[in-house]
């Protein structure tokens, strides 16, 4: 979502607040599964990632070019890798 600009981590606004802003009040329920073991290097998270991203983009009525959505996923990967997906330093 953020890779798509759908929510923004300096917003006042809530996530919830910026989700339902974004979606016309809609909600958006994703499973995924997969039979490839954890840590195996065959890029799963990768291919997840881009899955998922591109299914929000075209939910979401954006337009992602294939430049854009490797962008995407390179940065999703690295939030996830480094811990910035779950511990945000203030002021970056």
């Amino acid at each position: 979502m953020l890779c798509l600009g759908l929510v923004d981590v300096r917003s006042p606004l809530s996530l919830a607040e910026q989700l339902k802003a974004s979606n016309q009040g809609r909600g958006l329920e994703l499973h995924s599964w997969s039979h490839v073991p954890t840590g195996s290097g065959l890029g799963t998270s990768s291919i997840l990632a881009a899955c998922l991203l591109a299914v929000i983009a075209e939910v979401m009525g954006l337009r992602l070019s294939p430049n854009s959505l490797v962008h995407c996923v390179l940065k999703a990967e690295q939030m996830l890798t480094t811990g910035l997906f779950l511990h945000r330093e203030e002021g970056t």
